[in-house]
């Protein structure tokens, strides 16, 4: 199972098991992956899951995706990349690839400086709320079963 682990400021905020073909990721309540900040457009990214296989595309967004500090418009994630989407900071991994450390990877522009309490309640989507929250939910996506 490829895992998605999503950091804030350095302190990893949430991991989101990626269990559907497309995950969607952006600012607008609808999508699978919901991060309330204007730096994140309201349909940013998708990531597109075949077999073990993960592929991120960056849905025509205002500020861009990045993988590894170079920006994309869509590519397969190899183990270790470093995706860097507004504020926030994820990899993609499976629990059988080796740690890496941030430090391997250069990062685009300067450190990140917002930060945010998240609570969590519900069940099918996950949101990520930056600065001074106005809905600050973490919710599990719902499994098919």
């Amino acid at each position: 199972m490829r895992i998605l682990i999503i950091s804030l400021n350095g302190s990893v905020i949430e991991e989101v098991p990626l269990v559907k073909a497309r995950t969607t990721l952006g600012r607008r309540l609808y999508n699978d992956i919901v991060m309330d900040t204007l730096t994140v457009s309201g349909e940013h990214a998708v990531f597109h899951l075949a077999g073990n296989d993960v592929q991120l595309e960056d849905l025509n967004s205002t500020n861009g995706t990045y993988i590894n500090a170079r920006a994309i418009q869509k590519r397969l994630l190899g183990p270790g990349d470093l995706v860097e989407i507004g504020e926030y900071r994820m990899r993609c991994i499976s629990r059988d690839d080796p740690p890496v450390t941030d430090a391997s990877i250069p990062l685009r522009g300067a450190e990140m400086s917002r930060s945010g309490p998240s609570d969590r309640s519900g069940d099918t989507v996950f949101s990520l709320s930056g600065g001074t929250p106005r809905v600050s939910l973490f919710r599990r996506l719902r499994t098919a079963g």
